[in-house]
């Protein structure tokens, strides 16, 4: 018969000598050492034990049952387990040792009371209150506000908290949402453009005032081809975003997305054109006021 000491209360304070007679208090003598003491698996350790942690390298354990066995045993240590339910499945699933299986997050629902002082008079109020917590701490400070002793606790994921926060797109939804934003994006090319024709007659007179000094460019050499290279090489990668747009699963979310950005860059080179008078910025540029 095994000779087993008493355990302390708290299996976080276990050591591996703990964890090792805890193991075979359980009937999983066989694994004692190899988890205890080969893998130096404590109290923490243990309570964070998966199920891949069992059964792949390098513990590996090959038996199914046992590792059902040792994981029913080490939900058992810890007090604070929680059944939880996602709202797409009716089947319960399990919130222990400070990880949720599978999910990001966790959406708890509880009453609230709070003391309201009215006309003298104290009155309590319950309020409805839902909120979106990841880690265990957070969850049992929740759960302790709870007045009524019970909470809804669902399982959400990233994406559903979006879906609650947002309303879904639909598909006219997501067209006027395109349509808004290329309205957006013409009216900026076109204020930039009269902003252009106002500025265009602002052009500094080059004689009174010369381009500015550059270090780089006033040592290289004027290429007289380079302009239209620059040009040519716009025109190459607009033709192979728009390409990539045109065949892009999300392509109304991205083009909505360039028009608003577009628009904005655009409107922005409006106010900088307005309020900065520079000199021509070469000699070969052939730019005068009409």
């Amino acid at each position: 018969m095994l000779d087993v000491k008493p355990l302390p209360s708290d299996p976080n304070l276990w050591r591996c000598e703990d964890v090792s007679t805890w193991l075979k208090k359980i009937g999983m003598t066989k694994y004692a050492d190899l988890i205890a003491f080969k893998h130096k698996v404590d109290g923490k350790c243990l309570l964070a034990l998966t199920d891949t942690d069992l059964k792949e390298p390098p513990v590996s354990i090959n038996c199914l049952g046992d590792i059902k066995k040792i994981l029913f045993a080490i939900e058992k240590l810890n007090p604070k387990v929680i059944e939880l339910c996602s709202p797409n499945n009716s089947n319960p699933q399990r919130y222990t040792n400070g990880k949720a299986y599978g999910k990001d997050n966790l959406l708890v629902e509880f009453n609230e009371q709070s003391l309201m002082s009215i006309s003298g008079e104290d009155i309590v109020t319950t309020t409805r209150r839902a909120e979106i917590i990841e880690d265990e701490d957070s969850l049992l400070n929740t759960l302790s506000r709870s007045t009524d002793g019970t909470s809804t606790v669902q399982l959400i994921s990233r994406e559903e908290i979006i879906r609650q926060v947002e309303r879904p797109d639909t598909y006219f939804k997501s067209l006027a949402k395109l349509a808004i934003a290329f309205t957006y994006s013409s009216l900026s090319f076109l204020v930039t453009s009269f902003v252009m024709v106002l500025v265009h007659d602002r052009v500094p007179d080059t004689k009174m005032y010369p381009p500015l000094p550059d270090i780089v460019l006033d040592n290289v050499p004027h290429i007289p081809w380079a302009f239209d290279m620059c040009e040519t090489i716009g025109v190459v990668l607009a033709i192979v975003w728009f390409t990539v747009l045109l065949f892009h699963k999300e392509r109304v979310i991205i083009a909505r997305r360039m028009f608003s950005l577009l628009g904005t860059v655009f409107l922005l080179r409006c106010f900088t054109m307005l309020i900065t008078s520079l000199s021509v910025p070469g000699i070969h540029l052939q730019c005068e006021a009409r």
